[in-house]
């Protein structure tokens, strides 16, 4: 019971008592979804660019007390994977590249709103940042790596992200019907 206990307060320290501050509010991974849907892919850039350019940097200093690679890093673990619970996070660092993934389950718009939101907070880090997207995941390499394997012509190129839909996304969705 004690270990339940323990967790509950946490969280309740750690994310609740400051979530409130910011004026989030808790929902279902479908919601959100489903909020994305309505978006068009241009409002899911636009919005992502929004937050990344003014939610982020405030979001993170409020709770790690600096704006650097390793704060965003962190927040990306904590406020999003740990307690946000609205996508899953991996990093590494081979010691030149820094290859992160943010795994979430709510669709090709909520890729390119991550997408955005990473390249706008990098941004203001300095970092050049390739972003590779697909329906369900953003992958962000930075500085970009031109032999990085998704770089590779038929690897991963398709799925590079700039300011278009990628080719792999087009192909889809003229396939469906």
């Amino acid at each position: 019971m004690n270990v339940i206990t323990n967790k509950a307060l946490r969280r309740y320290v750690d994310w609740e008592a400051n979530a409130e501050k910011f004026g989030t509010v808790t929902t279902s991974a479908s919601t959100i979804k489903k909020f994305f849907d309505y978006l068009s892919e241009s409002q899911a850039k636009e919005m992502g660019l929004w937050w990344g350019e003014n939610q982020v940097p405030g979001i993170v200093t409020y709770f790690f007390k600096k704006f650097d690679l390793e704060s965003v890093l962190k927040a990306l673990e904590f406020l999003g994977a740990q307690y946000g619970r609205a996508f899953t996070f991996d990093h590494s660092f081979d010691g030149k590249t820094h290859t992160l993934i943010v795994k979430h389950d709510m669709g090709y718009k909520a890729s390119v709103f991550y997408a955005e939101a990473a390249k706008a907070a990098f941004a203001h880090l300095g970092l050049e940042t390739d972003m590779f997207v697909t329906e369900d995941q953003l992958i962000a390499i930075s500085p970009p790596d031109p032999g990085h394997p998704l770089n590779r012509p038929g690897e991963g190129t398709a799925l590079k992200y700039s300011n278009t839909t990628p080719s792999f996304f087009k192909e889809r969705k003229a396939e469906t019907p």
